[in-house]
């Protein structure tokens, strides 16, 4: 068993550093295995493999994996471990240069915590003490249990790894967590010089992060690092400035000068990590638009977990993070326990916090704000405040289709994040009624294709609401959602435009580029009953299930109580076989005049469903072959000018069909195509158009609901610097 870097470089550690169970380290001891080089040469005297052989050997090679001749990366190895640190031993590249006499930065609560403070009483004050504490293992310490040990740790990896990559470094540290008994450079009579490039100089005060001495500054001029920078030697004797303030200015400074890169840009990264302020997102720089907007809801929880402020936690927590149906009400935040805030209250709280996120976006005013963001985040923002300068308002659907344009993302992306992406462009919450049903709009509807733009709304089982739709001249499925997106009609418009954007959710997932809607998905989800039966393919089959399928259909769409029994028994036969109105009135135990209205009624639903292809009434579907037939014949009827003979003759011709055949069908075509119960050959006028439909106007709307064609006010969102 060999394992030369490991030997070479590792060899003294003691065993610990492997950070196996402790069941496992005492058997080794207690075998005399104390330090790596011993462990390997007791694992070569074995015969047979041990059970915490074997686990020595697994971790040995782990080791040895990450172990060059320079550098031994125990960040892999200790990842391959799930950071499973059973004893109290670290050490790597990164810590080798701190020792006692190259302390670096003071230990403490600021920046270990509790644990860091429980350190500092047991003697280890320094970052040097503690790397050399750990590479020889700490002993216990009074007060910390398992999980402060392991929050310990948890923090040092983190360190280490910024310090790889460059987030920190020593001189960070030291100017962030100084030692005691230093003396801040800003108490010394002399003015500092700040090593600060043109793009840092030019940056807002703000990203200093001094809360109100922001504005204080401001109002004394000084609104640039810049300014602030050459002003420094006379920041005391500003009224509202003191020794705390000027201490926390110099030391912000400093570190943004030393995150300066090559171009004069500054590594937020490493400055907030210095100023230890939280740098959002945490997953780093969004690469598109896209991955911008899918990140949102991450953003936004981040930030709540950042906070302090518990009252600010619950309102992102419970209101700017969820969707308007699942939101909490101000007054549920107020008198959450251990809140008892007024609504009031807890709605100049939020409008607050919402005003400081816009100024640290748009123009990285951080005066009050507790986090930083990546400039490309902030970035998106400022172009949406550039793409809508110049508007007070703007409607959803406008403001949907300049996101999608600023931001080159897919517009059906934003519907998910759009009651949150209001809120910050808006300043204010928006309810689920301000916002219009077009933010419930499914993504595949944001962008139909022309195939399915044009399906007629005639076609869809939305009932009677397809009347009142095709009053205000929505008649297809483009325009009804172009109506929906501009808030031109809502879900508050009444009943029918409440039923027909619900039945929208029976489209989701069955609407094609290519095919427009498929067919068979959507039955399926409305259960919908698909007449004829079989498909017909000639005209034959056609007349064979003319009456089976019409009987049928009034069961279904039953247009009046007795429609299927007075189109069975009278309306599909003959004037010589037919019942009359008053006998079949004395087999219904009614009036000869209600038999007839009812006959009437019965035959302009039939010419509408199938001359009109209003199958949105008709409560079922009814075969495209089915309705090319009844064109055919509707086409043939005009074509004889109502003559029925000649109808007759230029159908039968037309379908190649038998005359006799005809005629058994000819009742039925006739009543349908003109509205009254064939009688005699003869002229006949055919029934123009659908039923005559009264338009249901827009109700008026409740003071408490606003106005339907919903507008977004953008005040406030502009850029100020």
């Amino acid at each position: 068993m060999s394992f030369p870097y490991l030997l070479t470089r590792l060899g003294e550690l003691k065993i610990e550093h492997l950070q196996l169970d402790e069941l496992t380290t005492d058997a080794l001891r207690r075998r005399g295995a104390m330090s790596i080089t011993l462990l390997v040469a007791e694992l070569g005297k074995e015969r047979y493999p041990t059970k915490e052989g074997l686990a020595a050997i697994a971790a040995l090679e782990g080791l040895a994996t990450v172990c060059g001749p320079r550098d031994v990366d125990w960040l892999t190895y200790w990842a391959g471990n799930d950071h499973q640190f059973h004893h109290r031993f670290l050490t790597c590249p990164e810590l080798e240069e701190f020792t006692p006499e190259n302390p670096v930065c003071g230990i403490g609560k600021s920046n270990f915590g509790n644990a860091g403070a429980m350190l500092q009483r047991a003697g280890y004050a320094t970052l040097g003490c503690l790397a050399k504490g750990l590479r020889e293992g700490l002993p216990e310490v009074p007060g910390m249990g398992a999980k402060k040990w392991s929050e310990l740790f948890e923090t040092i990896v983190k360190l280490i790894r910024d310090l790889r990559e460059g987030r920190v470094s020593a001189e960070i540290l030291s100017a962030r967590f100084p030692l005691a008994g230093q003396v801040p450079i800003s108490e010394v009579e002399f003015q500092p010089t700040f090593d600060i490039g043109e793009r840092a100089r030019a940056l807002h005060l703000g990203v200093l992060h001094l809360g109100s001495k922001t504005s204080t500054l401001e109002a004394h001029g000084i609104r640039t690092i810049g300014q602030a920078a050459d002003a420094f030697q006379s920041l005391l004797s500003l009224s509202g400035i003191g020794r705390a303030t000027v201490n926390m200015m110099e030391t912000r400074i400093h570190l943004l000068a030393g995150a300066q890169v090559e171009n004069g840009d500054v590594d937020w990264g490493r400055y907030c990590y210095g100023a230890g302020i939280p740098l959002l997102p945490e997953a780093g720089d969004p690469a598109d638009g896209n991955s911008f907007v899918a990140g949102l809801s991450d953003v936004i929880a981040e930030i709540g977990q950042k906070l302090d402020d518990d009252v600010l936690k619950l309102i992102i927590d419970r209101r700017l993070s969820r969707l308007p149906h699942l939101r909490a009400t101000l007054e549920e935040v107020g008198t959450t326990d251990g809140v008892n805030l007024t609504r009031e209250r807890v709605r100049q709280i939020e409008s607050r916090f919402l005003k400081w996120m816009v100024a640290a976006l748009l123009d990285d005013d951080y005066s009050n704000f507790d986090v930083h963001f990546r400039p490309s985040f902030a970035s998106f923002w400022r172009a949406a405040a550039d793409r809508f300068s110049g508007a007070d308002e703007i409607s959803n659907s406008a403001l949907l289709d300049g996101l999608a344009e600023v931001w080159q993302v897919d517009a059906a992306l934003l519907t998910d994040h759009l009651p949150f992406i209001i809120t910050i462009m808006t300043g204010d919450v928006p309810s689920g009624r301000s916002l219009g049903d077009g933010v419930r709009l499914g993504k595949e509807f944001l962008n139909l294709p022309v195939t399915t733009a044009t399906l007629p709304l005639r076609r869809l089982q939305i009932g009677k609401a397809v009347r009142t739709l095709e009053g205000h001249g929505i008649a297809t499925l483009g325009q009804f959602v172009d109506a929906i997106r501009t808030g031109s009609i809502s879900r508050a418009s009444g009943s029918h435009f409440r039923a027909a954007i619900d039945h929208l959710t029976c489209l989701e997932g069955g609407l094609d580029d290519v095919t427009g809607l498929d067919w068979d998905n959507y039955l399926a989800k409305t259960g919908t009953t698909v007449l004829p039966d079989e498909r017909n393919g000639t005209p034959q089959t056609f007349l064979q299930m003319l009456n089976p399928a019409l009987t049928q259909l009034l069961e279904i769409g039953n247009p009046v109580g007795r429609s299927p029994i007075i189109f069975a028994r009278r309306t599909s036969h003959p004037v010589e076989v037919r019942i009359t109105t008053e006998g079949l009135a004395r087999e219904l135990n009614t009036h000869g005049p209600t038999v007839k209205r009812a006959e009437t009624e019965l035959l302009q639903f039939l010419n509408e469903v199938l001359i009109g292809g209003n199958l949105a009434i008709a409560g079922v579907h009814v075969r495209e072959d089915f309705l090319s037939m009844w064109k055919e014949a509707a086409d043939c009827f005009g074509e004889a000018d109502g003559d029925v003979a000649r109808f007759k003759a230029n159908l039968a011709s037309r379908w190649l069909v038998d005359r006799e055949e005809l005629d058994r069908a000819l009742p039925t075509l006739v009543a349908v195509l003109t509205g009254y119960p064939y009688k005699r050959l003869g002229r006949y006028t055919k029934l123009q158009g659908p039923i005559a439909q009264v338009v249901v106007p827009l109700p008026s709307v409740p003071s408490d609901v606003g106005d339907v064609t919903v507008r977004i006010m953008l005040r406030g969102f502009r850029r100020q610097h």
